[in-house]
């Protein structure tokens, strides 16, 4: 069940690319375009029968959707549930992808980990309230906030780098270039994967979840190892 034929991991990444570039530019509009190929996707990913790398940029696409539109993100596990005649099972099945989602984070690039952990801060408002009703994702809040908290001192040592795949020699050649190409600098620049400080986020949308959950996520945060909880609110190592 593969989505455009028999690719191979590298066809996978040049069929992946275009699909990030699109939800980057039109986070609420390219998530409801492309619906039935991320479908596909999360129909994938949850069979565990690919390869590590397709795997990998499978997760990273829906990494994108996560950050940039998490309500739309949403949307997809509650299309595919109702597909699978289960409307009411949509968060148990959010619950399993995350599952392999903090499987596979340890088999992505530092720019991948990057992307998926600020994905997953993202969510953790929704999830927090979620969690009253669903005991997978009250297992797997305090998984999201120890994987995303390891994620930061590589996050926070990594040189600037585009996780569309353009390093900084490139994206100078690009100055001066077509509009097209200018329009693709523009949007490297511009990505969250570049410019957002991840502690500062999950500091943020902890936060978030704390003002909407209130109890039940310092019942669930109470779990958390409180090492990590103090690597949290450390400051950043200099560089």
């Amino acid at each position: 069940y593969r989505i455009m034929g028999d690719l191979s991991p590298k066809g996978t990444l040049m069929f992946v690319k275009p699909i990030e570039t699109l939800l980057q530019m039109f986070p609420q509009q390219g998530t409801q375009l492309i619906m039935q190929v991320l479908l596909k996707i999360l129909a994938v990913i949850m069979a565990k029968t690919e390869q590590e790398r397709v795997t990998v940029c499978y997760l990273g696409v829906l990494a994108r959707v996560a950050l940039e539109n998490a309500e739309g993100f949403l949307d997809v596990f509650r299309i595919a549930a109702r597909m699978q005649n289960a409307p009411d099972a949509f968060l148990d099945l959010l619950a399993l992808f995350i599952d392999i989602w903090l499987e596979k984070i340890d088999n992505m690039t530092s720019l991948q980990r990057k992307l998926s952990a600020l994905a997953m801060c993202n969510l953790l408002p929704g999830v927090a309230v979620s969690s009253v009703s669903c005991v997978g994702l009250a297992r797997m809040l305090p998984l999201l906030v120890t994987t995303i908290v390891g994620v930061i001192p590589d996050a926070e040592e990594s040189r600037s780098e585009s996780s569309l795949g353009y390093e900084d020699l490139e994206l100078e050649e690009l100055v001066g270039r077509s509009s097209a190409e200018s329009q693709m600098r523009n949007l490297i620049v511009k990505d969250p994967v570049n410019k957002r400080d991840l502690r500062e986020f999950l500091s943020t949308r902890v936060r978030d979840a704390e003002a909407l959950a209130g109890p039940r996520l310092q019942q669930l945060m109470a779990t958390v190892d409180p090492i990590i909880l103090r690597t949290l609110h450390e400051p950043p190592a200099k560089r």
